[in-house]
């Protein structure tokens, strides 16, 4: 599932610098850790040729959270085991982005949208994505890029169905 009841989890991190007990309520993502950690212990990130992703939030780490460069964007997705008696992870099933308050989640074998206002609806039960048809299709645009980014394709009959779809919601 991609609901927030799942993905939101507390980041704990201890013993990386003089904050005691800070609390930062802005979104942050397991991406995000490597490049904290390695940034705390002063161990140069490198270019962002080298394959680092995420950004560095050690300045919460220091108490100062205003100078942190948290994400705009956090991206999730689910896995389908082919096989679930030996864990071969092929599939990946749903996809997300969370963006400001708003949450898309994309299934594209169900073929469904769903587009959430986490400010004003934090339980994710009143789906928007029909009231909300230009944020539907930026934050899909967002998922369409990061898999492009991430070297991820959909076949030709994948794609065909989701725009279908898209056209049929009155999204294209």
């Amino acid at each position: 599932h991609l609901y927030d009841e799942v993905l939101k989890v507390p980041l704990l991190m201890y013993n990386f610098g003089p904050s005691s007990g800070d609390r930062v309520s802005s979104m942050v993502r397991s991406i995000d850790i490597l490049p904290t950690m390695l940034d705390a212990v002063d161990v140069p990130l490198g270019s962002d040729d080298e394959g680092v992703d995420g950004v560095s939030l050690e300045p919460c780490l220091r108490g100062d959270p205003n100078a942190a460069d948290f994400p705009e964007e956090a991206f999730s997705a689910t896995t389908s085991y082919e096989n679930p008696d030996e864990r071969d992870i092929s599939v990946i099933s749903k996809f997300s982005v969370t963006r400001d308050s708003w949450k898309l989640i994309w299934d594209p074998d169900a073929d469904e949208v769903e587009l959430y206002d986490l400010e004003a609806d934090p339980d994710e039960v009143d789906n928007r994505s029909t009231d909300e048809e230009d944020l539907t299709e930026e934050l899909l645009d967002l998922l369409r890029e990061e898999m492009e980014r991430a070297g991820m394709q959909l076949s030709e009959s994948e794609s065909e169905t989701v725009r279908d779809r898209l056209e049929n919601l009155g999204y294209l």
